[in-house]
């Protein structure tokens, strides 16, 4: 029992504890040999290279650009209903960035385009985003998205799932994203699909995020009820543009009965139709 005995009191209590819980002895737990303890880990960038995030365009794959888009495929297709397609470098992609932070490459964000409505303009938005295991836990995820906002993309794409604990609605809109659109038909299915955006959009189911998190859900699932009844059934997410029609038209239909759709044109309308004007009167004067 002599190392028993050159444990601090502190440092006993644990052992008995522990050799308690595995109903074993205090020589038992003592002699057995325990985990060497995980290295610490170091900050993987320079100082010099800690300045140098950029985020660079590929149209034809490297195998590293494909590598990275595979890894992400492998790991968050089932977590986030995503059709497994896989990269290869004779492949031409749309909207490819890979991060680099100095010579690391860290990850990879994937572009879609939307047309905002106040502007009627094309915008930005980040559709996935991959940080390779080794770099995680340093932050290099929240600087690819503000470095992304920086560079003109004004919203993400993400799932439910990922947008409505308390910590994660405090780490989105730390970021800068204050508003919520969902897609009507498909935003309450399993891995549904929501958009957080910077800016308000010209949409009738635009919400202040989080503040609004609540009331969005509810009335996305009540409208998805009233699809399924009068699409005679439930479909999947993918499957969602195949009833159109019925989405559109029970939405509005939602939207004018609850009072909704009033409210915005009341409210919300003018504002956007003067931005309108004020984009279209630019763009004649470019």
């Amino acid at each position: 029992m002599k190392d028993f005995e050159t444990l601090s009191p502190a440092r006993q209590l644990y052992v008995i504890n522990r050799a308690k819980k595995k109903g074993i002895s205090v020589e038992e737990f003592l002699g057995k040999k325990q985990p060497a303890p995980e290295p610490e880990r170091k900050y993987p960038f320079s100082k010099i290279e800690d300045a140098d995030l950029r985020l660079t365009l590929s149209t034809q794959p490297s195998q590293e650009d494909c590598d990275l888009h595979n890894a992400y495929m492998k790991e968050y297709s089932l977590e986030d209903y995503i059709d497994v397609v896989e990269l290869e470098p004779t492949k031409v992609i749309y909207g490819f960035w890979k991060a680099t932070i100095g010579s690391h490459t860290v990850g990879f964000l994937s572009e879609h385009r939307y047309t905002l409505e106040t502007t009627g303009k094309d915008e930005r938005g980040i559709e996935h985003l991959y940080v390779r295991p080794e770099y995680r836990g340093w932050g290099v995820a929240e600087r690819i998205y503000r470095k992304a906002i920086e560079m003109g993309f004004r919203a993400i794409t993400l799932s439910w799932h990922r947008i409505e604990t308390e910590r994660q609605q405090q780490y989105w809109h730390s970021i800068g994203y204050r508003y919520l659109s969902p897609f009507p038909g498909q935003s309450a299915l399993p891995g549904g699909l929501v958009n957080l955006h910077i800016d308000p959009t010209a949409s009738p189911l635009c919400y202040a995020y989080p503040g609004e998190f609540a009331i969005a859900r509810k009335e996305v699932t009540e409208i998805h009820r009233k699809i399924v009844r009068r699409s005679g059934g439930g479909y999947t997410r993918d499957e969602a543009f195949d009833h159109i029609d019925v989405i559109e038209d029970t939405t509005m239909k939602y939207l004018r009965n609850t009072g909704r759709f009033h409210k915005w044109m009341r409210e919300k309308w003018p504002k956007i139709a003067k931005k309108q004007k004020i984009a279209k009167k630019q763009e004649e004067n470019a």
